[in-house]
């Protein structure tokens, strides 16, 4: 029972202080807002783009690869916390309205645009600062010129999946009653079921990325056929069109480092 009446006094002592300590917090909130900790990074963010961007600008939009890499990754912190409307002062752009969208007739995505962007910014990237860039000569990257109008025929498809994906990504991504991985040791996409695991189709990617090498590496005149990958099992046909594309070939290994792709994946389970 003694050690009952202890362990009482010790919660009295404490809240003594937890009283204070508590009233003080909430000060804290009535001065900065609720969401004082969200305000307080999205300003910093915010503070630190205007500098970078205000620093390129004073070197006639020249932008080092970190600046240039610091710039979007602020970009799209922003946006994934919907507040990327915050940077239209510093930028001088209506940033949502460099919104594009997909829609079919069971779902609809969109997305922010960001190449549009800082096409529209005319930041260059001084190349330069690449300290590698000799040793990464097979370095290729594409991006989707939304300014142009594709067709492709998807008739024979029932849905469709927005992906991004890369070399140091290993999350599934779930479609309905499938999931998806990439598969960094063969460079594949691989579709699994979600009800046993069980593999129901293998998308290459390596064979489609070594043929788009004699192109050079700014993909952005490649055809659009040349970005499509189409791919059947006895379970799944599928179509994968490419809109974002940043790889490099590793010729000595027989391999790709892809850094980054975007697509739009369309399947039909048979």
């Amino acid at each position: 029972m003694e050690r009952s009446y202890d362990s009482l006094r010790i919660i009295k002592k404490k809240a003594l202080i937890v009283i204070p300590s508590t009233l003080f917090i909430i000060a804290i909130f009535s001065s900065f807002g609720f969401w004082s900790a969200f305000s307080i990074s999205k300003k910093s963010q915010t503070q630190q783009f205007t500098e970078i961007f205000n620093a390129v600008k004073l070197k006639n939009n020249l932008a080092t690869a970190d600046e240039f890499d610091r710039l979007k990754s602020i970009l799209r912190y922003l946006e994934d916390r919907k507040t990327v409307s915050s940077l239209d002062k510093i930028t001088n752009l209506n940033l949502e309205g460099f919104r594009d969208s997909i829609e079919s007739e069971r779902q609809a995505y969109g997305w922010l645009n960001e190449t549009k962007i800082w096409d529209s910014l005319a930041i260059n990237l001084d190349s330069t600062s690449l300290s590698l860039q000799n040793n990464y000569p097979n370095y290729f990257n594409y991006y989707s010129d939304w300014d142009k109008s594709y067709h492709t025929n998807i008739s024979e498809f029932d849905n469709f999946t927005y992906l991004q994906f890369s070399s140091s990504s290993n999350q599934k991504i779930d479609m309905d009653t499938l999931y998806m991985k990439y598969n960094n040791d063969n460079q594949t996409i691989a579709i699994f079921s979600k009800i046993n695991d069980s593999l129901q189709l293998e998308i290459p990617l390596l064979e489609k990325f070594k043929e788009l090498e004699k192109y050079g590496t700014n993909l952005n005149k490649v055809s659009q056929n040349e970005l499509i990958i189409e791919t059947k099992s006895t379970a799944i046909s599928s179509k994968l069109i490419f809109s974002e594309l940043a790889f490099q070939l590793e010729k000595e290994k027989d391999s790709v480092y892809l850094t980054n792709a975007k697509a739009f994946l369309f399947l039909k389970e048979k």
